[in-house]
């Protein structure tokens, strides 16, 4: 079993980010991002987190704060040690935090083509919202925004099903 922390992140993490998780970006890209972040926690409406193992930084997930939602952004996990929990535990230690702040909803996003990362965030609970065209380094890309409504427990509320969220992103991927 593989033994990781999570712990607010830095600027100071950008270098050990880019080596880990972005290597296509230079490291002051990466710096900037959490800058930005820091700037936002100044009030009140950011947050970042890394998982770290054996002192090396392996993942990363932010939380910025909007006026009628909390959005997680920019999630990733390095190569090596995807699929054994680690984004779970990002995701769920980035909603604590948004119920910390007395929000309501949370949203993610994920270009269309990342079936993985869809897949977990509607395992997790999250159902499809919304699609938007962005430019993601190479044109611009379908990005499905999938949200919660954030209870007591931090659970989805109970109103989407999963037929019809896979019927959303079907007509929508038919559409594009």
């Amino acid at each position: 079993m593989l033994r990781y922390s999570l712990r607010r992140a830095t600027p100071q993490d950008a270098s050990d980010l880019q080596r880990s998780c972005w290597q296509q970006w230079e490291t002051d890209i990466i710096a900037e991002m959490l800058d930005r972040v820091e700037k936002f926690a100044a009030k009140g409406r950011g947050y970042a987190a890394v998982s770290v193992c054996d002192g090396q930084v392996i993942g990363y997930g932010q939380l910025l704060s909007w006026a009628k939602v909390v959005e997680i952004s920019d999630l990733i996990v390095a190569p090596a040690y995807r699929n054994q929990g680690i984004g779970t535990a990002l995701i769920h230690h980035l909603i604590g935090v948004a119920q910390g702040w007395g929000k309501t909803h949370i949203e993610i996003g994920a270009a269309l083509r990342n079936t993985q990362a869809l897949a977990l965030y509607r395992r997790l609970g999250f159902g499809e919202d919304r699609l938007l065209h962005l430019e993601l380094g190479n044109g611009l890309e379908p990005v499905v925004y999938l949200k919660m409504a954030l209870g007591g427990d931090g659970k989805q509320n109970d109103d989407n099903t999963s037929a019809s969220e896979n019927a959303w992103l079907s007509t929508q991927s038919r559409r594009n």
